[in-house]
């Protein structure tokens, strides 16, 4: 069962069995929001892409496309132009 849940969020295969692509890239006025399949949202700036230095600026971009918030962790990072918010979406 954990290996369908698995699959099933970055796209695979359903409950019932059956073939589902992955969700497109939700987007926020210049922002767009991936999800992990270890549960996690990644964070992306259109133009220009993130720094490391942009970690709040990510966050709150994560806050908006999130539909009740994003868990913040420690272990959020920054990884290749992108933020990684390891709690995922609340």
């Amino acid at each position: 069962m954990l290996i369908l849940a698995t699959l099933a969020s970055c796209g695979g295969v359903n409950k019932e069995g059956h073939l589902v692509p992955p969700s497109p890239p939700d987007v926020f006025q210049g922002y767009s929001m991936a999800h992990g399949a270890d549960g996690s949202v990644i964070v992306t700036r259109n133009a220009p892409m993130f720094t490391n230095s942009d970690g709040a600026e990510a966050r709150q971009a994560a806050e908006k496309l999130c539909p009740a918030g994003v868990k913040t962790s420690p272990n959020d990072r920054f990884q290749g132009g992108a933020w990684i918010f390891v709690g995922g979406c609340q």
